[in-house]
């Protein structure tokens, strides 16, 4: 009843293969990954750019309009 090994160790992390363990087309697929997230991020960052651009133009127009309204 005294097991020092628990069932589910807690607290440990996983181990990770090494680089040198790794395939050539593992490496290569997740160098593919890194391009596409870095790709989305910049994106979802332009697209965010655009959506501000655009909403301060509106803010604005709209404080041009009701100054001469």
């Amino acid at each position: 009843m005294n097991d020092n090994k628990s069932k589910f160790p807690i607290g440990e992390l996983p181990k990770s293969a090494s680089l040198s363990s790794l395939t050539v087309d593992e490496i290569a697929e997740k160098k593919r990954n890194q391009k596409k997230s870095l790709i989305k991020i910049g994106a979802m960052a332009i697209l965010t750019l655009v959506l501000l651009i655009f909403s301060s133009m509106h803010m604005q127009i709209k404080q041009m309009t009701a100054e001469t309204a």
